[in-house]
């Protein structure tokens, strides 16, 4: 029993290790990469939704900590992600193969980026009135985003491989 949840306080301290300090250093197109959410839509879809829920919060806490976003933006748009994603495997797509984890992957990575804009959005422009920071916002906003959805669905893709390996 303990090893059992030291062995996932160590598996959630290494992916924190990892998005916080490690992927940030990459070069730039690299840095995109939210490996958090890639395992978290794994681990909701291959394994449990609840334990994926668990995780989602714990990380979610631990990334606003370090984030420079108010307080509850990354755990706001973590379960809203997970539970779009959990539904639609639900109702629409029902088996666990290696396609349904890619798509789910895309839609979560979209409704992901979509949800942290949004809010992006709502802080800069009820601070700021200035459309030339939103237009910039809004460029490397979506910049960033497609080197995200890349990135994701190649993490993703070699995840699957070493879970079967």
């Amino acid at each position: 029993m303990i090893f059992k949840l030291l062995k996932h306080i160590l598996m959630l301290l290494a992916l924190l290790l990892a998005q916080i300090a490690w992927l940030p250093n990459m070069p730039s197109f690299a840095s995109n990469i939210n490996i958090i959410l890639v395992v978290l839509i794994f681990i909701s879809v291959v394994y449990e939704f609840y334990m994926g829920v668990v995780y989602g919060l714990f990380l979610g806490v631990m990334l606003d900590l370090y984030s420079a976003l108010p307080f509850g933006a990354m755990i706001l748009s973590l379960m809203i992600t997970l539970y779009l994603v959990y539904k639609i495997f639900q109702k629409v797509l029902t088996n666990k193969s290696f396609y349904t984890l890619l798509g789910l992957t895309a839609i979560g990575t979209i409704v992901y980026s979509l949800i942290l804009y949004a809010y992006l959005f709502v802080v800069y422009f009820s601070t700021t009135k200035d459309m030339a920071l939103i237009r910039q916002v809004t460029t490397t906003s979506l910049q960033g985003f497609w080197w995200q959805l890349v990135f994701n669905l190649v993490s993703v893709m070699v995840l699957v491989f070493l879970f079967h390996v």
